[in-house]
């Protein structure tokens, strides 16, 4: 009689880290369709700036994007933004980010946050 293949509690988590991780995949663009000013399109628009060295500072008042938070959130979004933006236009580097680069930059952005979730979930169990 060959072996059951058994559900184990490993297995469990794993197929529910999937299935989040696509389902953050999913919801993150409509999120930030949603919520115009939400910080996630500040942080990623600053990480825009920084991939191609302007100062994130700089506010020149056509958007309502004002960054006023530490650099270092600018920092970490710039490696995401770069590759959302040569995904969505063939430019790593534009002047401001694309709307399809943004929705790229929060799927991507969504995804590890929501993983980094449930690793630390997965560990604790």
């Amino acid at each position: 009689m060959p072996a059951m293949n058994k559900l184990t509690p490993q297995k469990t988590l794993w197929i529910c880290l999937i299935v989040f991780a696509l389902g953050m995949v999913g919801y993150a663009p409509k999120a930030i369709e949603k919520s115009h000013e939400a910080d996630f399109e500040r942080y990623f628009t600053a990480g825009c700036i920084a991939a191609r060295g302007g100062d994130i500072y700089e506010f020149d008042g056509s958007t309502d994007l004002e960054f006023k938070y530490f650099p270092l959130f600018a920092q970490v979004m710039s490696p995401i933004s770069i590759v959302s933006e040569f995904c969505a236009t063939g430019n790593a580097f534009p002047k401001m980010p694309t709307a399809t680069g943004l929705k790229i930059g929060a799927a991507i952005w969504y995804t590890i946050l929501w993983i980094s979730y449930l690793v630390t979930l997965w560990m604790l169990v």
